[in-house]
């Protein structure tokens, strides 16, 4: 195996191992911002390549280009994950409709147990449409119910969220 092909094989691990730093990050500094653990792994693989490279394996600037390249589509990739699990309006709508244990909610009194009995009219009820187009919730007359799907998503998003951030 050429040093070129080891290479991108540390680095596919070093972008992997993005996911287990903001875990450890997570549970060792919980009250950081999100933002700031997130760029600060993202930084962490980047330098790690650079320093692999200068010090360790002595690339040509074509493969660490490659390199960067893909830990940078992975930070990207990874990025989106996070944001969503971290800042996820739509979700913590559903979240927050799980949480009235499936019964049937009109759509108002849902706003308000998501906004803690305050009003937050267009973006909200936009972000219900959504939900309604990816078949997380139904409605049935004036109420809004959650779909087997939305509690799938719901479960899943709870998990990752305790775990992650």
């Amino acid at each position: 195996m050429t040093i070129e092909t080891k290479f991108i094989i540390v680095t596919f691990l070093v972008a992997l191992s993005q996911l287990p730093l903001l875990i450890l990050l997570g549970k060792v500094k919980r009250y950081l911002d999100p933002k700031k653990r997130f760029f600060s792994t993202a930084y962490f693989c980047l330098i790690i390549i650079i320093v692999l490279d200068f010090f360790y394996f002595n690339i040509s600037y074509k493969v660490l280009l490659s390199s960067l390249l893909i830990i940078l589509s992975s930070i990207f990739i990874l990025f989106t994950f996070w944001s969503i699990l971290v800042w996820g309006f739509t979700t913590s709508m559903l979240v927050s409709l799980n949480k009235k244990k499936g019964y049937k909610i009109t759509k108002e009194k849902w706003i308000r147990v998501y906004c803690n009995n305050q009003n937050l009219n267009t973006f909200t009820k936009d972000r219900i449409q959504l939900l309604y187009l990816i078949n997380v919730i139904k409605k049935q007359n004036k109420n809004v119910t959650i779909t087997a799907n939305g509690y799938i998503i719901s479960f899943l998003y709870k998990i990752l969220k305790n775990f992650f951030v």
